[in-house]
């Protein structure tokens, strides 16, 4: 390796070197301070300072319409390169050229821009980076809000009655706690009203509020997926992962009630049990009325007997009653058939039933 002393090619350069300068009483320049000048010296600086100077005011020059559909390119020499995201913003671009020259020159330097030069291509919204400071300031400005919206919830006359009337029968001889408990019950309401209104519900299996995804158009959120999306996230994760056993014996066994079920499942609570069975029954009869139109077209004897049984299946469900016990169903039976799964459910169970007879 050759000394740097001496180098020929180094004395040859075409650019000078960047030499640190001392300063009176601290010694050498600081790199930070080279840097900056070396850049500020350097011929691309003044049009990359104009081109940000431009697009701080543009949006102010513009209008947030124009503004937002176009972005400030280059400003090199004099002339303004500008990026439209479509044709039709040309036309008025075009129209107001000499309008824009005339408020950037105002504001930025006289002569600054001569010529302007349009384009169509994608225009990026640069996004504004957020501090843990501003997201702060944003969580406390809508708690406000929040509390400024529930204290101004109005309790009906009847919610009023209902709370003094339980806390009344609790007997408590402490006045003043009972007037607390009577304002921890109205707050209670008010914040319950409130998340019902800004797109909570209560979940089908233990009532708890919960966000529904969609249930409030203005977030700009979408439905959630799945067949369990009237539950919240627990008892959806409780059902899926944790429950394959219970669901299989509500299935083979459709006409158990909960005494029955508990004796195989004593950890099934009760609205558990009675959700997964009114989950299973519309699941069954949206396949008795695929079926029925299946049978009405075919009346094959195999359409008949998947017909048979998923309407057994599904009045079982519906009765805690055995019907895959039922040899003759009357006119009882039938009439709640139709009542339940629908009239047409009825007439093709009458007609299946009438040919496989005959």
């Amino acid at each position: 390796m050759r000394p740097l002393d001496n180098d020929k090619d180094h004395k040859e350069s075409k650019t000078a070197p960047i030499r640190r300068m001392r300063v009176a009483g601290h010694g050498f320049e600081p790199v930070a301070e080279i840097a900056d000048r070396h850049v500020n010296e350097s011929p691309a600086a003044a049009g990359q300072r104009d081109t940000a100077a431009v697009k701080k005011i543009w949006l102010d020059i513009a209008g947030d319409f124009i503004g937002s559909n176009t972005a400030i390119t280059s400003l090199k020499d004099g002339n303004l390169t500008i990026t439209a995201r479509a044709t039709p913003f040309l036309f008025h671009l075009r129209s107001a050229k000499k309008n824009y020259i005339s408020q950037i020159n105002e504001r930025l330097r006289p002569g600054a821009v001569k010529e302007i030069f349009y384009r169509i291509g994608s225009v990026k919204t640069e996004a504004e980076e957020t501090t843990l400071f501003d997201e702060i300031r944003q969580s406390v400005k809508r708690d406000e809000v929040m509390f400024y919206e529930v204290e101004n919830i109005e309790i009906p006359g009847d919610v009023v009655s209902s709370i003094s009337d339980f806390v009344a029968s609790l007997k408590i001889a402490d006045a003043e706690l009972v007037e607390k408990m009577i304002t921890a019950a109205k707050t209670i309401y008010r914040v319950t009203q409130y998340k019902k209104r800004h797109g909570y519900v209560e979940c089908a299996v233990c009532s708890a509020l919960y966000y529904k995804r969609g249930a409030a158009p203005e977030d700009g959120r979408e439905e959630a997926g799945g067949g369990d999306a009237d539950t919240c996230e627990y008892c959806r994760f409780r059902l899926s992962k944790m429950m394959a056993g219970v669901i299989k014996r509500i299935v083979e066994y459709p006409w158990e009630n909960y005494e029955a079920h508990t004796v195989k499942f004593p950890d099934t609570k009760f609205r558990e049990f009675e959700y997964i069975r009114k989950r299973e029954f519309g699941s069954v009869k949206q396949e008795v009325e695929d079926l029925v139109k299946k049978f009405v077209m075919s009346e094959a004897p195999e359409d008949f007997a998947k017909l048979d049984s998923k309407i057994r299946l599904a009045m079982s469900l519906y009765e805690n009653v055995n019907y895959f016990e039922v040899r003759e169903f009357g006119a009882a039976r039938l009439d709640k058939m139709a009542a339940v799964l629908g009239p047409n459910a009825r007439a093709a169970f009458t007609r299946g039933a009438m040919v496989a007879k005959f």
